[in-house]
């Protein structure tokens, strides 16, 4: 009789957590997810997005100061802008550092985010590849159209 007791409670309290059946013609409230914000949709700012990706992972080689590779490519804060838009690859001069708008045929964007880029070895050499985080912030600065922002 114990039991019957306790399984009568639980049932009858189980009851009172059943959601109520909704009037009729009235349709059942739906909360629609919150939208969520991708890095693609977000508009990437060249100085305070893309710049310190530069900063932290490439001028320790691409510094500027000399005539070839990789110092002749300056990703300084005052320089990297104007040395990879619209500028030719030293390596292969038809391709492009940075092709506003269009990141797979960026140079810049294909060496930081391919094991076999068209050209030369994968970026940053011989230190920790970019995460996908910064990958996708190089490519969406790119597809935005590479703006000096």
């Amino acid at each position: 009789m114990r039991y019957f007791g306790l399984f009568s409670f639980c049932v009858i309290q189980a009851c009172t957590l059943l959601p109520t059946e909704p009037q009729r013609g009235t349709p059942p409230s739906i909360t629609p997810p919150s939208p969520s914000t991708s890095i693609s949709t977000q508009s990437i700012g060249f100085s305070k997005e893309v710049q310190p990706i530069f900063t932290s992972k490439c001028i320790q080689c691409h510094s500027g100061g000399g005539s070839g590779l990789p110092s002749s490519m300056e990703l300084t804060e005052k320089s990297s802008f104007n040395a990879i838009v619209n500028a030719k690859s030293v390596q292969k001069p038809e391709l492009t550092r940075v092709t506003p708008s269009n990141s797979a045929n960026s140079l810049i964007y294909l060496k930081v985010s391919s094991d076999t880029p068209p050209v030369g070895s994968r970026m940053p050499l011989g230190g920790p590849a970019l995460s996908e985080a910064e990958i996708a912030t190089l490519k969406a600065w790119i597809d935005q159209g590479a703006q000096n922002n």
